[in-house]
């Protein structure tokens, strides 16, 4: 029998991929957002609700709820780096849609989180038991939005998987990223500026890899409250691979300039162990070239 569930974030970058792959896997869909998005308007089993998570949800006249997919995050942009904002959304977020699904009587979760709850990595490839450091804001609202899930999976005996996600690229994304850059930029035929001479390493996940790892673990069976899973992208790659595999495949004109100076945001290597994802979620990541193939067609 399919489901009903509720994806908050639906609007999103990947709450919306997921809910145009999978709609057809559940009988309805709640979106909760602030927006609607109009690319999910067709799909007749998916009802936006508006809702703003940050203020306690009190939404009524549900059809049971079966699983909760919590994908709304305050993401670090620019500047815009103050703590109390990635708080509201990410911590008092998480702990509103907690609060309703034990009100509702929901017995499974999906938390997405994000490799930045690890930090500055001590050794690689980093699995679930490195030390939690963050380095930023971010990082620092998403451990503590993780730990908030877990306590309550704990206290109200909720089936919490939460997946820890390395950058996410793909068409439409709504937050700037390297590959996203790579790709426009050698589009274009502009010469592409990499720091530490390109070797800076890192795994980031195709979108459509990323819905897959989330139907994954609304399929996956535990009898525990809590897992936990890193969510790569397989192909660990410093930039100046990409960046020459971008302009192989586009037959760009573009030229890259290796820079010695590190870049100030992010300046160390970062990838993930997925040997236990891989094992145990039976998560599959796309490679890197056939990603290109499919993405030069439509970005």
């Amino acid at each position: 029998m399919k489901k009903n569930i509720i994806v908050t974030g639906g609007s999103g970058f990947l709450g919306s991929h997921f809910i145009k792959k999978f709609n057809h896997n559940f009988k309805r869909i709640y979106n909760f957002d602030i927006n609607n998005n109009k690319s999910i308007l067709k799909y007749k089993n998916v009802k936006f609700i508006k809702q703003d998570i940050k203020k306690k949800i009190n939404i009524k006249k549900l059809e049971k709820i079966d699983l909760i997919i919590h994908t709304i995050a305050k993401q670090p942009y620019g500047h815009n780096q103050n703590f109390k904002d990635f708080i509201k959304v990410n911590v008092d977020g998480i702990q509103n849609i907690l609060e309703y699904s034990k009100n509702l009587n929901v017995k499974k979760i999906i938390t997405c989180s994000s490799f930045s709850v690890y930090g500055k990595p001590l050794n690689l490839p980093v699995n679930i038991n490195h030390s939690l450091s963050p380095t930023n804001y971010y990082g620092l609202s998403k451990l503590l939005a993780e730990k908030i899930s877990i306590f309550y999976a704990n206290k109200y005996n909720i089936k919490n998987i939460i997946l820890r996600f390395d950058g996410l690229f793909g068409f439409g994304q709504n937050l700037p990223g390297f590959i996203d850059f790579a790709i426009k930029q050698i589009k274009r035929n502009k010469n592409i500026e990499l720091f530490s001479l390109g070797k800076q390493i890192r795994d980031q996940v195709f979108i459509e890899d990323a819905t897959k790892a989330i139907m994954k673990a609304s399929l996956y069976k535990t009898k525990k409250n809590n897992e936990i899973f890193n969510i790569g992208g397989g192909e660990p790659k410093n930039n100046l691979e990409i960046c020459k595999k971008i302009i192989k495949k586009t037959h760009s004109k573009s030229k890259i300039v290796l820079l010695k100076k590190k870049n100030k945001n992010f300046d160390y290597n970062f990838y993930m162990s997925l040997i236990e994802t891989k094992k145990r979620l039976g998560y599959k990541s796309s490679k890197f070239d056939n990603i290109l193939k499919l993405l030069k067609k439509i970005w």
